[in-house]
């Protein structure tokens, strides 16, 4: 009995596991079916736009995308992609989940990135005409110039970009600035225009006679250049493209007289004063004011000069009590005036010999007996339009030294030598005389009259390197 129950259980086991390995044999994988489409339009430009995608069945349809810049929806079978602008140099991409009747497919939505750039550089220089300079702005969304100066004129057609660049009618050369814009990027393009060419070689013109005169003036200009004078004898007329005949007509009146040609071009003016006189008539005998720059005060001075070119004599007064003079000659011929020679003898004072020496800005001292410093007369004109004749001394002390400097020189014995020098008895630095109109008040009887301290010579030049001589120093001061 016992073993016909162990047997029964037995079997029923063998059919459990019979019926087991049965079920498995029959089982097959099915896989879940992907979900066909049909179309997909999901390639965008930077501006961003719709796009669509196509399924095929019938199924309640579905579709889901983690990328904010999309935004889908779903229609029937078809699903609506909508891509927002694109402000990124940077291509973009996203995926689109799809689920329809436990079918799934995933769809790539792309987008292009912004182009951006001007393609031709950012940096011009032109000349001093007018200019039109084109080039081209990549830009796939819209874009947006502005000058930022009046004389560029900036444009842009889609991907045309025009500047132009007005005629510069100044010597002065002008920097200018273009702002291009795209989305949330820019760029500024700068452009370098040349100032106009204009330069006149002469400002002013010398008639040392009352003859009627020519002169040749050279003019470079790159614009037309117009003429004009404010006084009839003064005429002009090209020579060619680059010289200009300036003529005088005689002075029948022989009296100082000037006036100006005017030289336009563009939005420039240059003067050129015109002098005419004689030569000898405006330099004889007559009162100056000697202007010198003092190295100890450090500014100008001056005091009456008395040229009397009769006896070729000059004499100085820088006081009531102390006189100088100095030999003066005309050389006519060349229209210049004479002083010296160097170590001219001017007189004793106390145990001292004074003698007349030149000297450069450093303070070298020339002790050559036959060295003329040389005078020049000039007719000019200044800030105010007033009209000044003027005696500028110069020359030269040798081929490499100029004479910037008139000296007396003390000496402890009779004849000047580098033995028996004392020293400086005064210095008159870049020496310069300006011409009285009429007879100043206090001349006569020899009183010194000093000019204003307010009034300045005109070519009160900058003055520089000024420097005691080693070894001397001034005496009886």
């Amino acid at each position: 009995m016992i073993m016909k129950k162990i047997f029964s259980f037995i079997l029923l086991l063998a059919g459990v596991t019979m019926v087991t390995s049965c079920g498995e044999d029959d089982a097959t994988y099915t896989p879940v079916e992907p979900l066909e489409i049909v179309s997909n339009n999901v390639l965008f430009e930077t501006a961003g736009g719709t796009g669509t995608i196509t399924v095929k069945g019938s199924e309640a349809l579905t579709a889901s995308t983690a990328a904010q810049w999309l935004a889908v929806s779903v229609s029937g079978n078809t699903v609506t992609v909508t891509a927002q602008e694109n402000p990124s140099l940077s291509g973009r991409s996203a995926q689109i989940t799809l689920t329809a009747g436990g079918k799934t497919a995933k769809v790539t939505a792309t987008q292009k990135g912004l182009a951006y750039g001007v393609t031709e550089g950012l940096n011009y220089e032109v000349d001093d005409m007018e200019n039109v300079l084109e080039m081209n702005f990549s830009n796939s969304l819209p874009g947006t110039v502005t000058s930022l100066d009046e004389w560029i004129a900036a444009t842009l057609e889609g991907t045309s970009l025009t500047l132009k660049v007005a005629e510069n009618f100044d010597k002065k050369a002008r920097f200018g600035k273009v702002v291009v814009k795209s989305s949330e990027y820019s760029d500024t393009i700068t452009v370098l225009q040349r100032p106009m060419v204009f330069e006149v070689t002469e400002s002013q013109l010398d008639g040392k006679d009352n003859k009627a005169q020519n002169f040749d003036v050279k003019i470079l200009h790159s614009k037309k250049v117009s003429l004009s004078r404010d006084v009839d004898w003064i005429g002009a007329k090209w020579k060619n493209d680059s010289v200009l005949t300036v003529s005088i007509a005689a002075n029948k009146e022989g009296l100082l007289r000037s006036g100006h040609l005017f030289v336009k071009s563009g939005n420039e003016t240059e003067p050129i004063f015109i002098a005419q006189y004689n030569f000898l008539q405006e330099v004889a005998s007559d009162y100056y004011t000697f202007w010198y720059f003092d190295a100890k005060a450090n500014d100008w001075d001056g005091m009456l000069a008395v040229l009397n070119l009769e006896e070729q004599v000059m004499s100085l007064y820088p006081d009531e009590n102390t006189m100088y003079s100095i030999p003066v000659a005309l050389d006519q011929e060349n229209n210049v005036l004479l002083a010296g020679p160097s170590t001219t003898f001017v007189s004793t004072y106390g145990p001292y010999f004074l003698y007349w020496v030149w000297m450069t800005a450093s303070g070298s001292w020339s002790g050559v007996d036959k060295l003329y410093s040389v005078g020049e007369f000039v007719v000019e004109e200044d800030e105010e339009g007033n009209v000044y004749s003027s005696i500028y001394w110069g020359g030269q002390m040798d081929e490499e030294n100029d004479i910037d400097a008139w000296a007396i020189m003390a000496a402890t014995s009779e004849g000047l030598t580098e033995d028996n020098v004392a020293g400086f008895l005064v210095r008159y630095y870049f020496p310069q005389m300006e011409k009285y109109a009429a007879e100043p008040d206090g001349v006569r009887g020899k009183t010194a009259v000093k000019p204003s301290k307010s009034h300045k010579p005109l070519r009160a030049k900058g003055v520089k390197n000024l420097q005691n001589p080693k070894n001397l120093q001034y005496v009886l001061r």
